[in-house]
């Protein structure tokens, strides 16, 4: 029975304290890796989501960085987070993604090269697509300031 009372009480006030932290010890990288890295990458390189680097920010204020953050940017995947994040911790990821980082990747012809997977050999394709869409009824799909294109089929 005592340990039950001890697991409850554990329970009840442990969340708390550990949401009470003052506003100048959070850690952006915490925040990034929770609300950023799916879509930024956890490399702060970019995957859905462009990369976020000073390189890359050079044209962005960071007030505008911080408004990004917090209301999202239309017409894009970019989501508001001014209801989930402070304004604190808002602050805490526009300094983090203006921080450059410890050492910047290599990305030459041998990276790239070695980075290739072949799903299938030309070869082993068939002649003519396979697929049963209209090819007149697929759309290019281009995101702003995203560098991606996704193709949809306009039946499904």
């Amino acid at each position: 029975m005592r340990l039950f009372f001890i697991i409850l009480v554990t329970t009840i006030f442990i969340p708390g304290a550990v949401g009470a932290q003052a506003p100048n010890n959070l850690d952006a990288r915490i925040l990034f890796a929770t609300q950023c890295a799916a879509c930024h990458g956890d490399d702060r390189l970019g995957r859905i989501g462009p990369a976020l680097l000073p390189e890359n920010l050079g044209r962005l204020p960071k007030d505008k960085a911080a408004a990004t953050i917090a209301k999202g940017r239309p017409a894009t995947q970019m989501p508001a987070f001014g209801e989930i994040l402070s304004k604190d911790e808002i602050a805490a990821l526009v300094e983090l993604v203006y921080t450059p980082l410890p050492e910047m990747p290599t990305w030459g012809e041998a990276e790239i090269k070695a980075s290739r997977v072949v799903h299938n050999s030309l070869a082993s394709l068939p002649d003519k697509p396979q697929y049963k869409s209209d090819p007149l009824n697929l759309f290019t799909v281009v995101e702003s300031g995203d560098h991606h294109v996704t193709i949809l089929d306009g039946d499904t």
